[in-house]
């Protein structure tokens, strides 16, 4: 059980994380916005949205692996029954 409880709270870190990078995405982006506009770029659809869906991507992948390996765990541990 502690190592359910050690990977939950490494879940919960890795959002917070997660939600921090994603605040400074969004101030990167909205910094440069202005500037790449004037040369007909766009950051919206271009590479950085693109990478930002790609870490979030991975990130649910990683929370959905975590939680299937501490269930497959739980359900393995004798202490349990």
């Amino acid at each position: 059980m502690d190592r359910l409880a050690e990977l939950e709270r490494r879940v919960s870190e890795l959002e917070e994380q997660l939600r921090e990078l994603s605040e400074r995405l969004e101030w990167v982006t909205d910094y440069l916005e202005p500037m790449t506009a004037a040369s007909g770029d766009s950051l919206d659809s271009g590479y950085f949205q693109l990478r930002a869906r790609e870490a979030t991507r991975r990130q649910v992948l990683r929370k959905q692996a975590l939680k299937r390996e501490a269930s497959k765990r739980e359900s393995q541990d004798p202490s349990n029954d």
